[in-house]
């Protein structure tokens, strides 16, 4: 929240409680005192000590997130110092809670060096049951570069678990279940649909690779991010195209999409939405919020243009101007208005599928379940202002884990062969308070 208001409220609920989590017991101390700790400790100890896998059965390690954080692209703050990206960590552990059940630790780092992050990472891995990569710059590719180490390097544990930077995967999950029903309302199809991408971060690639992914024709999706000038200073908004002077400065992500590309010349944001079906923006937040203008959108293909604004806290364009100047679907990332996308919706979910069934790794198979059951979660019913489920929802929380743990299972990514999917679903909707 921007208003002075919020701020202050903000500010003196955190104070009131002093943060927003803590830990409890969940073992009497009557008499249980010799068995929680020395000298009856020793035994569980040992017996992990002969087996590590023992400790997903008798220790918190079953049911904990890591969420890990350079603090080095913060909301819409840029890089913030590790303490004060702490609230917002400790936020996200309080969704994880309250949406799936899950521990969450916020772990803010003191570094930002690419092979640190990993080193960290990697270290205190034998603590949890799954790690949460969150607010990752991706300025010269880092954040995909510390995502892919940590998968390789903890694949090479004893024990591997799942790791997952919340800001792609958690993003792109949402953004395509959506924009899967916001083409169905318009009659179209996304093997021909036209897409804009603006924005190559984190966010921004991994939707365009998950869209890619779930049938998207590459050749019908142009994709923009900033470069700077010749003085390095002023921020330029490009279209990513073939045999580009400055291919070899581009980062790993960024190659692929020009590889991609059917375009050949570099292009404008008008000129690129000119009869585009849909528009997703995920580009650096800005408080003038005009990256997208109404003409732009006036230009788009007029049959049920579909605009997603997802920058957070200042969309690209707001959602009010968007509807004014055509627009027939609107996202943002924002509540207050119709169709929040937002990662939160996606990522509890995610983790509880892959935690119960002890899954060594979140797959692209098991991105895409999870985007489907989230899709399907929705009424099948052409209201445009209802293409995503709300945050928290039961049902949709634990049809998302249901399917992510069937897909580990099938795909024989999981620890936990006494999984019951028959009595699953029924147990995760048991174990979740309803949200709203």
């Amino acid at each position: 929240m921007n208003s002075n208001i919020g701020q202050s409220k903000a500010i003196l609920l955190h104070e009131k409680y002093c943060g927003k989590i803590g830990i409890h017991s969940k073992i009497r101390m009557d008499g249980n005192l010799p068995y929680v700790y020395t000298p009856g400790i020793a035994d569980v100890a040992q017996k992990i000590n002969e087996n590590p896998e023992y400790a997903f059965k008798s220790t918190i390690k079953k049911n904990s997130v890591a969420i890990v954080s350079d603090c080095s692209r913060v909301l819409g703050l840029g890089p913030i110092k590790p303490a004060a990206g702490l609230a917002v960590m400790e936020g996200k552990a309080v969704l994880f809670k309250k949406i799936a059940d899950i521990d969450a630790f916020p772990i803010c780092l003191d570094t930002t060096d690419e092979d640190e992050i990993v080193r960290t990472v990697c270290n205190i891995a034998p603590a949890f049951g799954g790690i949460n990569l969150e607010d990752i710059a991706s300025v010269g590719g880092k954040s995909f570069n510390v995502e892919d180490k940590c998968k390789k390097l903890i694949k090479t544990k004893e024990n591997p678990i799942p790791i997952c930077h919340d800001d792609q995967h958690g993003t792109a999950v949402v953004v395509l279940a959506a924009m899967k029903n916001a083409l169905r309302i318009a009659n179209k199809d996304i093997r021909s649909a036209k897409f804009v991408f603006i924005g190559c971060g984190s966010a921004g690639y991994a939707c365009y690779d998950l869209f890619k992914k779930a049938k998207m024709n590459p050749n019908n999706a142009d994709v923009f991010h900033k470069i700077m000038d010749k003085n390095n200073h002023a921020e330029l908004v490009t279209n990513i195209y073939k045999n580009r002077d400055d291919f070899d400065l581009l980062n790993c992500k960024e190659k692929i999409v020009a590889e991609d590309s059917a375009r050949k010349e570099k292009m404008t944001l008008l000129e690129a939405m000119n009869d585009a079906d849909a528009v997703i923006g995920l580009s650096e937040s800005k408080k003038d919020g005009n990256v997208i203008s109404e003409e732009m959108i006036q230009v788009m293909n007029p049959e049920t243009p579909i605009v997603f604004a997802l920058a957070n806290p200042y969309p690209e364009i707001s959602y009010q101007k968007a509807k004014k100047a055509g627009a027939e679907i609107v996202a943002t990332a924002l509540s207050g208005t119709p169709n929040q996308v937002n990662d939160i919706i996606s990522m509890p979910a995610i983790f509880r599928g892959a935690l119960d069934v002890g899954a060594t790794e979140i797959s692209t198979n098991m991105l895409l379940a999870a985007t489907e059951a989230l899709r399907s979660s929705v009424p099948q019913v052409n209201d445009v202002n209802h293409i995503i489920s709300l945050p928290g929802r039961v049902e949709a929380v634990a049809e998302m884990a249901y399917q992510v743990a069937i897909v580990a299972k099938r795909d024989n990514l999981i620890r936990n062969h006494e999984w019951d999917k028959d009595r699953y679903k029924d147990e995760v909707t048991k174990r979740i308070e309803p949200f709203w």
